[in-house]
């Protein structure tokens, strides 16, 4: 076996010496001629002899010997082909006419013979080579079309046709070479954004989490540069069947849309999934910041939701959307204040307790109408809240709880009574005296004492 090699390198450097020797006094001979004979046949021909119109061309009065060795490629011992490979390479670097014969072997049946065609085009020929890189893009090995890829995006990638080019394989098989496709697409936008955010846009929805990562942090690199170029591309996102991408479009037209962006995100808040939608009520929640009429009535809506962290983040934007304009905002929160979720409910009175510091006056209606909700706990917090902002006023409601199914009401409204009586004790003595009467010793205990505070004063 050794011995086979060592007499195959030695006939391979025999032809190759006279393959050089060919060449010179061939191609210094005849290349002129060769020359004027192609500009003659087709203009477009570049100085270099690399085909501007593409693979399809093909160089006459091809010498046998460049023929020979393009044939060697093919040859079943991987040892031969790496021989021919590197004779091939060799000549090339100083003929460069000879690579359109080389190029041939981008249909050669080794996958690693065509790599070396791809990146041996890309080295020496510079945008002649843009015609073969695009027909690699269609090579069956993934190799060899991720190779011609990154060769396209180093090479030219803005060029509208090699852009297209890429574009296509987003929809290749193979992950690899859609995650090649988005980050040549990437140096594309460097120069053309225009024409490269809606071709990113598709890889966006892609099955794979990578491609869909990658290809959301290159839109968001464009929109630095060129807002309005993504802006479509995000809102026709918001209709893909994965939801983190839809998620993605949601916040990235609140960053970038504003207000314009409104009826997406009103879509988005019956979308399928929780987090789609809690986005959809935080984006609503940036415009609520200095359109809170604009905002808050779509806000609202989301007080509904199955969800309860859509409901939280509901009532978390309206109290937002409460800096600006409370009168409008108090009676949308009022309502999450029975919610059946506990947490929720603390949320709201939170939320209102923090309008009432600024604008007691829109939660006073607010509070009063939650006495009639079905949680006792609401309808204590009702009671206190009336307690500290109303006092007198209130007087009714207190007045009317103190008949309250549930015994912690009742005790509570004894003790707003009581707050009442330390200026007025001969409008609340009385109303207090009434729970003296109370089944619930523990009412009838609060009375006492509300009744022995009175007397003191």
């Amino acid at each position: 076996m050794v011995v086979r090699f060592n007499m195959l390198c030695l006939a391979l450097l025999c032809m190759l010496t006279r393959a050089m020797r060919v060449a010179d006094n061939h191609i210094s001979g005849a290349e002129v001629n060769l020359e004027h004979h192609m500009q003659a046949e087709n203009p477009k021909v570049v100085d270099r002899g690399i085909q501007a119109d593409g693979p399809d061309e093909v160089i006459e009065e091809v010498p046998e010997w460049l023929q020979n060795l393009v044939k060697a490629l093919e040859d079943p011992d991987e040892s031969v082909r790496l021989a021919a490979q590197n004779s091939l390479e060799t000549m090339a670097r100083s003929k460069k006419e000879l690579l359109p014969e080389i190029a041939k072997a981008l249909k050669c049946q080794f996958w690693k013979v065509r790599r070396w065609v791809v990146q041996l085009l890309e080295e020496l020929a510079g945008e002649d080579a843009l015609p073969y890189l695009l027909e690699a893009l269609d090579d069956k090995d993934s190799d060899v079309r991720q190779d011609a890829l990154k060769a396209l995006a180093r090479i030219n990638p803005s060029k509208p046709e090699v852009a297209a080019g890429i574009s296509k394989a987003l929809d290749d098989k193979s992950v690899n070479v859609r995650k090649a496709a988005v980050r040549s697409l990437q140096d594309a936008s460097q120069t053309n954004s225009e024409l490269v955010a809606p071709m990113i846009s598709k890889a966006v929805c892609d099955e794979n989490e990578e491609v869909r990562k990658l290809a959301m942090t290159t839109l968001q690199s464009i929109a630095q540069q060129s807002p309005n170029a993504v802006i479509p591309e995000a809102t026709k996102v918001c209709t893909c069947n994965i939801w983190s991408s839809r998620l993605w479009a949601i916040q990235a037209l609140a960053h970038l849309a504003g207000e314009s962006a409104l009826p997406e995100f009103v879509k988005a808040l019956g979308d399928s999934d929780s987090d789609v939608r809690v986005a959809a009520v935080e984006a609503l929640q940036s415009i609520a910041q200095t359109s809170p009429e604009l905002a808050a009535p779509e806000i609202s809506k989301a007080l509904d939701d199955k969800s309860v962290n859509v409901r939280k983040a509901a009532v978390r934007s309206l109290q937002v959307a409460g800096r600006k304009n409370s009168e409008l905002v108090a009676p949308m929160i009022s309502k999450a204040v029975c919610d059946k979720e506990e947490e929720l409910r603390k949320l709201a009175m939170t939320a209102l307790q923090s309008i009432a510091q600024q604008s007691p006056n829109a939660v006073i209606p607010e509070a009063t109408k939650v006495f009639t909700c079905n949680l006792w706990s609401s309808r204590i917090w009702a009671i206190q809240t009336l307690a500290h902002l109303a006092g007198e006023s209130a007087l009714p409601e207190f007045v009317k709880a103190l008949g309250d199914s549930d015994s912690d009401v009742r005790v509570a409204a004894v003790e707003a009574l009581q707050s009442i009586g330390q200026t007025n004790p001969e409008l609340a003595a009385p109303e207090i005296s009434k729970a003296l009467a109370d089944k619930s010793a523990m009412v009838r205990k609060a009375a006492v004492q509300a009744l022995a505070g009175l007397g003191t004063r």
